[in-house]
C-alpha cells in the first residue's frame, strides 16, 4: 500500500488570516467606503473596521481604540494597524505625534 502524503489541508488545520484593522476618525462616511474593500469570509486577509462611534474623533483615540482592539484581539505577527484620519481638521503636530507611533 502507497503511503499517503498529508499536506497542509489534509491536517485539519488552516493557515492563520491576516487581520488588517482600520481605526476611523468618523462614524458612517468612513465605514461605508472601507465595507467596498472588505474579502470575503473564506480570504486569508479579513478587514475589521473600527468606526468612532464615541464622538472622540482626536487622532490620539483613535489610535488608542486601535490598540485597544489589537490587545483585546491578541493580534500579532502579520496582522496590520491603520488610523483614517481627515487630515485638514488636525494640527500637523497632532498628526506627526500619531504617525510617529
Amino acid at each position: 500500500m502507497a503511503k499517503r502524503s498529508f499536506g497542509p489541508r489534509d491536517s485539519g488545520f488552516r493557515e492563520p488570516k491576516t487581520f488588517i484593522v482600520v481605526a476611523t476618525e468618523g462614524r458612517i462616511t468612513e465605514e461605508h467606503y472601507l465595507s467596498a474593500f472588505k474579502p470575503s469570509r473564506d480570504a486569508e486577509v479579513q478587514l475589521t473596521v473600527l468606526p468612532n462611534r464615541n464622538n472622540k474623533s482626536h487622532p490620539r483615540e483613535c489610535l488608542k481604540r486601535l490598540r485597544q482592539h489589537a490587545k483585546e484581539k491578541n493580534l500579532a505577527g502579520d496582522d496590520q494597524l491603520w488610523v483614517m484620519i481627515d487630515r485638514d481638521q488636525w494640527s500637523e503636530a497632532d498628526l506627526n505625534e500619531v504617525a510617529r507611533e
